[in-house]
């Protein structure tokens, strides 16, 4: 996997900046905050019934066969991390025994949506490096420069 996110980073990137264009604008616009979450899942499964798990205002994302993205509308650091580990708890429950890494990255007023998905594949790499499955990672995670 970490093959295909190195070769394919920059497609996947930018399909994912075009998805959040519309959270941008009502984040700079109205201080309406968002969280985008990428989840890679070694093994094929049908991920698209996770997108009848999501609110109406969240958006989810096939980036390819095991990749896929959910932006959660209106949430911060706390709900975000709480709504994608209600998805992970989802996953478990219906493909119990399969490995799932994933990351969640919150807008920030410090941050250009390209930093912030740059920030998100990071962390998924990071995740899948250090064998973190059935674990959604964010940056608080990450352990720097001891």
């Amino acid at each position: 996997m970490l093959s295909l996110l190195k070769n394919e980073r920059k497609e996947f990137q930018k399909k994912l900046l075009e998805a959040i264009k519309q959270y941008e604008y009502h984040f700079e616009r109205y201080d309406v905050s968002y969280s985008v979450s990428i989840a890679y899942l070694p093994e094929s499964i049908d991920a698209v019934s996770i997108s009848g798990r999501i609110r109406k205002s969240d958006r989810y994302i096939r980036l390819h066969d095991n990749l896929h993205a959910v932006v959660f509308d209106y949430t911060d650091d706390v709900d975000g991390l709480k709504a994608a580990n209600k998805l992970l708890t989802y996953f478990q429950v219906e493909h119990f025994g399969k490995s799932l890494y994933a990351a969640i990255v919150t807008a920030s007023h410090e941050k250009t949506p390209a930093e912030i998905i740059t920030e998100l594949f990071d962390l998924l790499a990071y995740s899948i490096e250090h064998n973190m499955d059935n674990h959604v990672m964010d940056a608080s995670q990450v352990m720097r420069g001891m």
